[in-house]
């Protein structure tokens, strides 16, 4: 019952927002694809070096500094319209791989490779037009009072649709020859690009913001970094787990594929298995994250990895009995870096300052990020053999994965010496956390800022365990 002159306010639910959950599902069909383990298998097949496996790998990393750049356009154009610009100009970049996947070449030329390497830096400089608009507007449009449940929500979406084209391109590459399978998965990406911009424009817009804080950012960016406190020595701690981790998930994918001459098919699997792995310890620490406390996951991730690194040595080293173990070494994998994303996502706000967390949580995404796109870079010069010969020195690669083991231990110790920062801080949101090791730094570099400069209302309790 209501009162005269009065409104009566509709419930908001998930039901209201289905159009940007059928985006985060759609979307993820094309970027596992298009930056993922297939565009690995692929560039293999092409006779791609460690180098060049690292190059490609890298550019959603090294392109963080035209995501913060575009920033500056939001102004006149709105998140809407600049993402989809975005979203819908990077589905000519997966023309190319499709292309390559018709010509089916049994001795692939120069030119094959770094035109993929051209397209991957092609979808990833649209994708960093677009994806400066992501949180802004995501945090724009749902309500604070459900917002934890839409993340969560939007999460095991993704994640679904991840396992599921895994699943597919698993079972494509054994009914399939190799280039039809090819074919038939960037045909689906394709597809799942269109739906995903057809999501977006579904989408209502948000008032366009009336400033940018790019200025801002280049300003202040080389004096938080290097101004003492647990802001520094947080940055360089992530810095450190960042140069050996992002390099490792492509790496041991090519290695598997070309030096140890293991199918594809089997390959996507045991990628499946990784999210799995991501997905199970997200679940795990929903609700426990805060008994268990920051210090512990942090730790319970480096020694995870640490294991993880160990059975990825033996493999490397020649044990071909831990061959039939290698879903487990990448549930593992998927299973350590869950804990360290949640870890993360809880203790970087606590170390910003509370009237500039947004600009300085976007100063360590973006520093982060940056190394992590050079890293896979310098290690695949390392790591390749000489000339254009395709694979990697199985001796440098454990010395590599040694090299990670000893920064893994130090980390776990280290941790201990974090301070213990701002308690109040609400912990940090990012709809590609689970899926996306790493990755899902690119949506912090455009964290999002309170109107006036206003500190965030505390959300409720179900909210926040949510």
């Amino acid at each position: 019952m209501t009162h005269a002159g009065s409104a009566e306010v509709e419930p908001v639910g998930l039901r209201d927002f289905q159009a940007p959950l059928a985006f985060g599902f759609f979307n993820a069909t094309s970027w596992i694809i298009g930056l993922g383990t297939p565009m690995i298998l692929l560039a293999g097949q092409l006779g791609a070096t460690a180098f060049e496996i690292g190059l490609a790998y890298s550019f959603v990393f090294l392109l963080l500094p035209v995501q913060v750049v575009a920033t500056v356009t939001l102004p006149r154009f709105g998140y809407k319209r600049q993402m989809i610009f975005g979203w819908a100009s990077r589905i000519v970049f997966l023309f190319f791989p499709l292309l390559i996947a018709f010509l089916a070449p049994a001795e692939p030329a120069p030119w094959m490779m770094w035109g993929l390497i051209v397209s991957v830096f092609g979808f990833s400089f649209m994708r960093s037009l677009g994806s400066c608009a992501v949180m802004p507007w995501i945090y724009g449009l749902i309500p604070e009072s459900i917002r934890g449940r839409y993340f969560a929500t939007e999460q095991f979406l993704t994640g679904v649709s991840v396992i599921l084209t895994l699943l597919l391109c698993a079972a494509t590459f054994h009914a399939f020859t190799l280039y039809t399978s090819f074919q038939i998965l960037y045909a689906y990406a394709i597809v799942g690009s269109i739906l995903a911009v057809g999501a977006l424009m579904r989408m209502p817009d948000v008032p366009r913001p009336a400033t940018t804080t790019v200025g801002a950012i280049l300003r202040r960016a080389p004096v938080v970094c290097v101004e003492p406190g647990g802001f520094r020595r947080y940055l360089f701690f992530m810095v450190a787990a960042n140069v050996m981790t992002t390099a490792f998930s492509p790496f041991i994918v090519h290695y598997l594929n070309v030096n140890r001459g293991l199918d594809s098919g089997s390959i996507l699997l045991f990628a499946a298995m990784q999210y799995v792995g991501g997905i199970s310890g997200s679940w795990f620490l929903r609700s426990r994250i805060d008994r268990i406390g920051i210090t512990r996951t942090f730790r319970l991730s480096h020694f995870g990895n640490v294991l993880m690194l160990l059975f990825w040595l033996g493999v490397v080293g020649g044990l071909d009995g831990l061959m039939a173990w290698l879903p487990v070494g990448f549930f593992l994998f998927g299973l350590s870096m869950s804990f360290l994303t949640a870890a993360h996502l809880q203790y970087l706000p606590k170390v910003c300052p509370e009237n500039e967390r947004a600009l300085t949580i976007s100063v360590h995404s973006a520093v982060v990020g940056l190394m992590g796109g050079i890293a896979p870079i310098l290690w695949g010069l390392v790591l390749r053999y000489s000339g254009d010969l395709p694979g990697m020195h199985p001796e440098r690669f454990a010395l590599f994965i040694g090299l990670s083991m000893v920064t893994q231990l130090g980390l776990a110790f280290f941790v201990g010496r974090l301070e213990p920062g701002d308690a109040r801080a609400v912990p940090l949101r990012a709809g590609a956390a689970i899926t996306r090791p790493f990755r899902y730094i690119a949506q912090m570099v455009t964290a999002v800022d309170t109107p006036a400069g206003k500190a965030p209302k505390k959300e409720s309790s179900h909210d926040q365990s949510t």
